[in-house]
């Protein structure tokens, strides 16, 4: 039976809600230890690039909104120039996609630098995965004319790569099933690359045309963002069966917390489901 949420203007006692500061804020995680909240914010034109210097790029938020730290723009070690995705790891580590240097940096969730690896095999890097069952990083790199996967092991050495031409987004659930949505279909994909599965439909059989984001639960579930149809379904990895919907206009971002909820980053605020 498919379960359906209100639009997220609509409060009810199965959300919360967070103000947000103002800025071009595009990603979120989570720390699964306290709840506080990761934004990073970019700005570029449709090739990527830079067009205005953002001198805050990551923003580090207590799980009541309240704004902690910033951490400021760069190349130095512990600076970003455009991050575009973040992520927390098994080791509590903040994980961050810090696209125009090229590069993967690790913080600690205070925000101070530990790490950094990929710089001289990321031309364009957009997103991270990180495979559960080996700690291993997955990265989405987008160089000319292409896309890929490059896989990583927990010390940053390159391990290999998985083309991917038509990928929107991917995740990387806790069996190490790779999901990944292009415009219209989602797929599911062994590690090394390898589709075991695929469908184009969702809720009460529409066909998806214009999907987005995607990220893996720990429940078995995985949710995807369906921007033709202004809302993020949820579906069973093991059957792909539709199992809810969430009604919102535009997503910017969503990740799970640490208690499993669904956070969802929108222009203003996080919306926390669950």
């Amino acid at each position: 039976m498919t379960e359906c949420y209100p639009n997220m203007s609509q409060q009810n006692e199965s959300t919360s809600t967070v103000d947000l500061p103002k800025g071009d804020i595009e990603a979120i995680a989570v720390d699964p230890t306290t709840g506080n909240f990761y934004l990073c914010c970019h700005h570029c034109d449709a090739f990527g690039y830079d067009n205005r210097l953002i001198k805050d790029p990551i923003l580090i938020l207590q799980k009541d909104g309240i704004l902690l730290k910033t951490i400021k723009s760069g190349a130095e070690n512990g600076k970003f120039r455009n991050p575009s995705a973040l992520i927390v790891d098994s080791c509590l580590n903040l994980v961050v996609v810090d696209r125009g240097n090229n590069r993967i940096q690790i913080l600690d969730l205070e925000g101070n630098f530990k790490r950094k690896f990929g710089q001289s095999a990321l031309y364009n890097p957009y997103d991270i995965a990180i495979d559960p069952t080996n700690g291993n990083f997955v990265v989405l790199d987008k160089p000319i004319e292409t896309k890929r996967l490059q896989l990583f092991s927990q010390a940053g050495i390159l391990q290999g790569e998985i083309p991917v031409p038509d990928i929107q987004s991917y995740t990387i659930d806790f069996n190490g099933y790779l999901i990944i949505t292009t415009k219209c279909v989602v797929e599911i994909r062994a590690i090394t690359g390898e589709l075991l599965r695929r469908f184009n439909e969702g809720f009460e059989g529409h066909r998806f045309y214009k999907l987005g984001r995607v990220q893996a639960a720990k429940n078995g579930n995985f949710v995807v963002e369906n921007r033709g149809q202004k809302r993020l379904e949820m579906f069973a990895i093991k059957t792909c069966e539709h199992v809810m919907n969430i009604e919102c206009q535009q997503s910017k971002g969503f990740c799970f917390d640490y208690e499993g909820k669904l956070c969802v980053l929108t222009d203003k605020q996080i919306m926390t489901y669950g």
